[in-house]
């Protein structure tokens, strides 16, 4: 009803609830001002469901991810303070049961790695895949609006543009945060086998 009253606030006539949120025709036509909010109301609840779903997704991969992340510079760590100046004069039985639970802790965190992989690798795709071809729909429709001087669609698909390169860039963001922090404790984990090599 707000773009209609956009379209026609200098004429006189009335609303006559034709503007619907999705683009499917009803069987009958809602008459009174009751039934068309009714109807309106149904389809923004499915709209507002099927973005929590959607949010719902992209916020579980993106606490997992970091969850992981966390945990593996905590694990770097605490590999590194195995062998402080403190710790050197403790006994290798010792050292050696701190690196076995390091060793769990890691194999743990490596196989959430994998469920994390295995659950999201092809919902990360099919999201990639339809953000990208939304984007070239997004795209051309902005040019195509330019080129019109509809101003008010342009500003709603450059928009919709906007927030498509932001999930793509949340997307990949989360999933090379994890990527750097397991090569960092890698990276860590080679130092420490050359500091224990030389303590051996």
């Amino acid at each position: 009803m707000s773009i209609q009253y956009f379209y026609t606030k200098n004429e006189n006539n009335s609303y006559n609830y034709t503007e619907m949120i999705y683009t499917n025709t009803l069987p009958f036509s809602p008459k009174t001002a009751f039934a068309y909010f009714s109807i309106v109301g149904a389809e923004q609840l499915c709209v507002f469901y099927a973005t929590m779903i959607w949010i719902s997704c992209d916020v579980l991969f993106a606490n997992v991810t970091i969850y992981a992340a966390i945990h593996f510079r905590i694990l770097r760590n605490e590999l590194e303070n195995i062998f402080n100046e403190e710790h050197i004069a403790q006994s290798d039985n010792v050292i050696r049961l701190k690196i076995v639970i390091l060793v769990k802790r890691h194999l743990e965190l490596f196989s959430l790695c994998d469920a994390i992989e295995d659950i999201f690798s092809p919902i990360l795709m099919m999201s990639l895949l339809l953000c990208a071809a939304t984007m070239c729909i997004c795209m051309y429709q902005i040019e195509k609006m330019l080129s019109m001087g509809a101003y008010v669609e342009l500003m709603m698909n450059a928009m919709h543009l906007f927030v498509l390169f932001l999930m793509t860039l949340m997307f990949c963001g989360f999933a090379t945060l994890l990527s750097d922090q397991f090569l960092v404790f890698v990276f860590g984990l080679r130092k420490q086998n050359i500091l224990y090599m030389q303590h051996s």
